[in-house]
């Protein structure tokens, strides 16, 4: 986590700058947990990030330096002249790239599919800003199911199988506590219109025999 403005911050920016910035799907409170490491660091420093679903998920951003990336603080934004918005425009206008990779998967035992973009460099969260985009490359004429278990993955199933939803909220969550950097194991749904909650798996559910074991 370009309109009119596209011309004002693209002039304001280093040259080069907006080339290395990437983006991450984050937990809701990942300011908050990063102005805390910052202060038990010996710092202030603050990130700055947008929405993807409110209370649940936000959009941030990194910038590669060399063959690491580090999170783009808030001071980065002031030097640079630039907005959360724009650099989520710049994300959405860069990120189609994304449905290349998306990879359909059969669920064990279950005649459905699920879909999933895993992308190590955060562009998987692309498919959460743009929903409609995401649905047309599954083929889906109606709703989808998407969720954000890790940073590096976004899942999505069709509307229409309670089974087959929770199967998929089962994996979703069993994913969302196993990886070292989970992000929400909440399901949203895309109606075409807007996103709605679908729910999430407890973790008494979790002994669901025909989780589909994503990946």
């Amino acid at each position: 986590m370009i309109g009119w403005w596209a011309w004002v911050w693209a002039s304001h920016a280093s040259p080069g700058f907006l080339d290395t910035v990437r983006p991450v799907a984050a937990p809701w409170d990942v300011m908050q947990q990063y102005a805390e490491w910052s202060e038990a660091n010996g710092a202030a420093r603050q990130i700055h990030c947008d929405a993807v679903w409110t209370d649940h998920v936000r959009l941030c951003f990194r910038k590669w330096e060399g063959q690491t990336r580090r999170w783009l603080e808030l001071d980065d934004l002031e030097r640079e002249g630039l907005t959360t918005a724009a650099l989520r425009e710049r994300i959405v206008r860069r990120g189609e790239p994304v449905l290349g990779s998306l990879e359909q998967v059969g669920v064990d035992g279950m005649a459905h599919q699920y879909w999933q973009i895993r992308d190590g460099d955060g562009w998987g969260v692309w498919g959460a800003l743009k929903p409609a985009a995401l649905a047309r490359a599954m083929g889906s004429k109606g709703g989808i199911h998407v969720a954000i278990p890790s940073q590096g993955v976004l899942l999505a199933w069709p509307v229409g199988s309670p089974e087959l939803d929770h199967v998929m909220a089962v994996g979703v969550r069993e994913m969302y506590d196993q990886q070292a950097d989970p992000v929400s194991a909440v399901v949203h749904t895309w109606d075409g219109s807007a996103w709605t909650i679908l729910g999430e798996a407890k973790p008494a559910e979790l002994v669901a025999p025909a989780s589909p074991s994503p990946g």
